[in-house]
């Protein structure tokens, strides 16, 4: 049920024509799926859209630290174990 197209190497090359699709490249492009519909989400971008909502309602982001564990109580969470220490 996508609409998807499956392009040969020269199908490829009419869609993109600074694509080098020769047999010398490093990995030659031999076709691709095509579907132009379809949009691209950058996944780094996506994560600091949250950060920054996040941030705006008062959460503390602290970057290379992971969390071990949740201290959890009445079904909320009271605490972090992370790898930088506690957090209430």
């Amino acid at each position: 049920g996508i609409d998807a197209q499956l392009l040969n190497t020269a199908e490829v090359k009419a869609h993109i024509p600074l694509l080098d699709c020769s047999t010398r490249s490093r990995y030659p492009v031999l076709g691709a799926t095509y579907q132009p519909r379809a949009g691209i989400a950058r996944h780094d971008a996506v994560a600091w859209g949250f950060a920054r909502a996040a941030s705006a309602l008062g959460v503390e982001i602290i970057q290379q630290c992971e969390v071990l564990g949740m201290d959890i109580e009445d079904g909320r969470i009271k605490g972090l174990q992370t790898s930088q220490g506690y957090v209430r």
